[in-house]
């Protein structure tokens, strides 16, 4: 026999073969901490009293609290204008104080009211 002679060529990339079976199911993960158990009762609304602002007025931060033993969820506004003349530059809720703000100015040339609400639920711990 004669000595190796050199190496060839590559060939071309063959096919695709076929998928292989599904492995077997891994074991069971380890089981989660339970949860607090919570309540959600409905919700309720608080209104700030109704503030006039007349015209080139700016309010900032008027607020409609809620009250102790509750968490805020939701807020906004309500307003007198039909027209575009009052400026919403907030509208957020503030989690520190349990609240929600608004602040507001009035461009046109009329008065405007404009009253704010927030949305709560009561805090319950039955723990």
């Amino acid at each position: 026999m004669g000595p190796t002679g050199p190496t060839g060529p590559s060939g071309a990339v063959g096919a695709t073969g076929p998928t292989g079976p599904i492995g077997p199911q891994g074991i069971q993960g380890i089981q989660g901490v339970p949860g607090n158990d919570g309540v959600i009762a409905n919700s309720q609304v608080v209104l700030s009293n109704i503030i006039s602002i007349t015209s080139k007025e700016y309010f900032e931060n008027l607020t409609a609290t809620c009250p102790s033993g509750t968490i805020i969820v939701g807020g906004g506004y309500i307003t007198s204008s039909k027209t575009n003349d009052l400026y919403i530059t907030k509208t957020a809720p503030n989690i520190e104080n349990n609240s929600w703000e608004v602040s507001v100015y009035n461009n046109g040339d009329s008065e405007e009211t404009i009253q704010v609400y927030a949305i709560y639920l009561p805090i319950t711990n039955d723990n």
